[in-house]
């Protein structure tokens, strides 16, 4: 199973999003599934990413309080991600990330099945 996953937080940053988007990478990749994990370009260079776990940086820019992104130049690189690779299910990390909610957006469209987990309650 291909597996696309997409969040703006991820470790180093500290907090339960990028907790769980981590472990659930990591198990997902254990259990054989093919995991590509979609993330902010200013993330790069971390160090933080699970074996078996292909990842994608997408650049943009950032809102810094928030620590958000999003850009025309996102938005084109999770469109061809999501049209070109072939992915089983896409799953956005968090209703806050608007790049998650572009990617779940794009994958209905796609008719490929999805799903967000709102993390905050």
């Amino acid at each position: 199973m291909r597996v696309l996953m997409v969040g703006d937080e991820f470790p180093p940053d500290i907090g339960g999003v990028s907790t769980y988007t981590w472990n659930l990478c990591r198990v997902l990749s254990k259990m054989g599934a093919d995991v590509t994990l979609a993330l902010p370009g200013r993330l790069r260079g971390t160090g933080f990413v699970p074996d078996g776990v292909d990842v994608r940086f997408l650049d943009g820019f950032t809102i810094p309080i928030v620590k958000r992104m999003f850009s025309a130049r996102i938005a084109k690189g999770l469109r061809d991600l999501i049209r070109y690779g072939g992915f089983d299910v896409v799953h956005g990390q968090d209703i806050h990330s608007s790049m998650a909610l572009f990617s779940i957006w794009y994958a209905r469209r796609r008719k490929i099945p999805s799903a967000i987990t709102c993390h905050t309650v």
